[in-house]
Order: C-alpha cells, then structure tokens, then sequence
C-alpha cells in the first residue's frame, strides 16, 4: 500500500471486504437435534415463564412423546446478506487491527414450542422451531512484542456484540385440559443488550524448542 512520506511512521495498511450473500451454518452432530428437548430449565430470561414452561414441561412426562425439530434458515435476500469489514495497521513495529461483522450467529436457538394432545389422550406432538438469532459485532485486536523483555509477544483482542432480541413462543394445546383454547407464553431467550469479551495473551520463546 502506497503511503506518504510524512506518514512514515505507518507501516503499512490495509483494508478487507467480504460479503457472503448466502448464509451456511456450522455444521453440529445429528444428535444436536436433542438437545432443545433436554434442556432444563427451559432457556428464558424471564423466571416466572421459566418456571411456569417447567411445570408444563413436568406435566407432559405422562404422555408418550414425539419430539421433532424444525431448523429454519434465514430467507436468501440481500438483507440477510453477511458482511464483514477488517482495517489492518501496522505500526512501530505493532499490528493493530478494527473489525465489523453483520450477520448472524452461527448455532441456531428455539423460537417456538408447539405442544398438542391428540385425541386419545395418550399421544403428546411437540415440535420445535429453532432459528439463527440476528447479531452485529465491532472487534479490534493488538499484537506485537516486547523487546524489553527478551521480545515477548502479546496481543490483546476484543468485541462489542449487539445481538437482536430472540423471544420464545411456547403453544400447549392439550385437549380437555385447556378447553378454552393452548397455553401460550412468551420469553425471551436472547435478550437485545450490547455485551463486550476480551482476552489478554503473552508468549515467549526459551531457546529454539521452547
């Protein structure tokens, strides 16, 4: 990258763009499947539909079950595009580094839970939705070392994550045990509140093959 001479003391920059128009999740084991069926407590901020879906949740332990779980994708458009920006610089002998990345997380959580009695009264269906939560994170990483002290490295990385608010619906049909109609209950799984990670690394050499 061409740069001034009154910027000598930047060494060198550079910019990164990537835009990802379709959206592919990581890859869990088949068994994943289970695991919004074995969750306990049921994962909502809010205590009292905690407690209250955990009570259903007991109730149906009588019933034969027959759990499914839908994974939905976000819908191909350009607004669930993924983008991600990276300004890299390096200077007096140190990298800094500023990150932007919209998109989405990639391990999906429960939306809904849909319950229904079949007639018999014997049969409980319960069906799953699970859905990728929406996100935006701004990142930065230092690294570089430290002569003083026999060029130790270090490097120091953090990011702002804004994640948007997930609810959870959770729909009990149960036949004459709820005649005026299903249970519903809305919590919140993710709540839409910034929160910020970080981490703070050293590494040295000692000799050639330490």
């Amino acid at each position: 990258t061409y740069l001034p001479e009154r910027w000598d003391w930047l060494e060198e920059v550079s910019l990164s763009l990537i835009w990802v128009p379709v959206f592919r999740p990581a890859q869990l084991p088949i068994s994943s499947n289970l695991t919004p069926l074995q969750g306990d407590p049921i994962p909502v901020v809010e205590d009292d539909v905690r407690e209250a879906s955990q009570e259903t949740r007991d109730m149906f332990q009588q019933y034969m079950y027959d759990p499914i779980v839908n994974v939905v994708l976000p819908r191909f458009s350009l607004a669930n595009s993924q983008l991600g920006l990276r300004i890299m610089a390096r200077m007096i002998g140190t990298d800094f580094t500023l990150s932007y990345y919209r998109g989405f997380d990639d391990i999906p959580v429960m939306s809904r839970i849909d319950n229904v009695l079949d007639d018999d009264g014997e049969h409980l269906h319960t069906s799953v939705t699970m859905r990728y939560p929406r996100m935006q994170v701004l990142g930065f990483d230092i690294n570089g070392q430290i002569e003083a002290l026999g060029a130790m490295g270090f490097w120091f990385e953090g990011a702002v994550f804004w994640p948007e608010r997930f609810p959870l619906t959770v729909s009990s049909e149960l036949g004459p045990l709820t005649p005026e109609g299903p249970l519903v209950s809305e919590g919140t799984v993710i709540e839409g509140r910034p929160f910020f990670k970080w981490t703070l690394g050293f590494d040295h050499s000692i000799g050639e093959h330490v």
